[in-house]
């Protein structure tokens, strides 16, 4: 079984049994920026930690950055990025990729017996989403093409936190040498999306909406652990904004978060916040925001309108 495999990697005599003390968020930048060694660019790995601060590389005229943030508090996960560069002169340009990635790993832990097999964590992400109208650069394999997406993941892995993946589930908006911008979601990881909303601020500019269910088991252990006598539901969740660009400049701008705005039963139910804990201590909402409510609220923001490129200058004051 699963669980008693588990039960080897877990120390019960620790005050974290599951996760080791003070490790249960993290924050990394990546950013790929330019021409480079080896084709890679130069290029700027973010040190593990709850918040990166603003990071900023630039490489002659091509330039990225980005700010990722992760917390168990409230704000929940949160990253932006943004990079530019020059239109393709050949086949092969160099381009501009800045990704910023926060996650959350914990366990959720029931106190009392008889615990339900199964329970629902309903997810909301909300993002900015803005690109470059492009021009047809005229040259094979060399085009010019400015995105900008969000990506999320969750699994129940407790021993490393969720990271990249090209299986996560996807939001992007591309404009694609001169064409037409365009928006899309892609499912992955396991998981769909329940809802995705674009709305359109401009021809380039985007806010999105979204919200997703991942769905943990309950874990038993044998023998019993004291500290999760009646088993424990493991969860891990990432968010990524990625700016990419060959002639253009793009941000992807999540620091409105991605939040966990329910645990719910299989029938839709709401957890009782006195029945359950979060091993890091995160506090379960007893009335969370509905998500069509949430879904209102954000079609208001974007009604009003946003410049985003103008952002690049201020974000990194969040």
């Amino acid at each position: 079984m699963l669980s008693a495999l588990l039960l080897g990697f877990l120390s019960t005599n620790a005050s974290a049994v599951f996760i080791e003390d003070g490790n249960y968020v993290r924050a990394l930048t990546d950013l790929s920026i330019g021409p480079g060694p080896a084709g890679g660019g130069t290029q700027t790995l973010g040190a593990v930690t709850a918040d990166s601060g603003e990071v900023n590389t630039v490489n002659s005229a091509w330039s990225g950055s980005g700010r990722a943030r992760a917390s168990t508090a409230g704000s929940g996960l949160q990253a932006w990025s943004t990079s530019t560069a020059p239109d393709a002169g050949g086949v092969f340009p160099s381009f501009s990729r800045a990704t910023m990635t926060a996650s959350w790993r914990d366990v959720l832990i029931p106190t009392t017996s008889g615990p339900p097999t199964e329970l629902n964590f309903n997810f909301s992400v909300h993002a900015m989403l803005s690109v470059s109208q492009t021009s047809d650069s005229g040259i094979f394999n060399g085009e010019n093409i400015s995105i900008a997406d969000v990506s999320v993941f969750a699994n129940n892995n407790i021993v490393s936190f969720p990271g990249t993946s090209t299986a996560q589930m996807t939001a992007e908006v591309l404009n694609y040498d001169g064409a037409i911008t365009a928006t899309s979601v892609v499912d992955g990881g396991g998981l769909a999306w329940d809802s995705t909303v674009f709305n359109m601020l401009g021809p380039n500019q985007y806010e999105f909406i979204g919200d997703f269910t991942y769905t943990a088991s309950l874990l038993s252990f044998v023998p019993a652990v004291p500290e999760a006598p009646f088993g424990a539901y493991f969860l891990g969740a990432s968010m990524s904004t990625t700016a990419y660009n060959v002639g253009g400049t793009s941000l992807a701008d999540a620091f409105s978060t991605m939040t966990l705005n329910s645990i719910t039963t299989a029938d839709g139910n709401l957890i009782s916040a006195d029945d359950f804990i979060f091993e890091s201590g995160a506090s379960i909402s007893a009335v969370p925001l509905p998500g069509s409510l949430l879904l209102m609220l954000c079609g208001m923001l974007g009604g009003l309108g946003l410049n985003l490129f103008s952002k690049k200058n201020g974000v990194g004051d969040k």
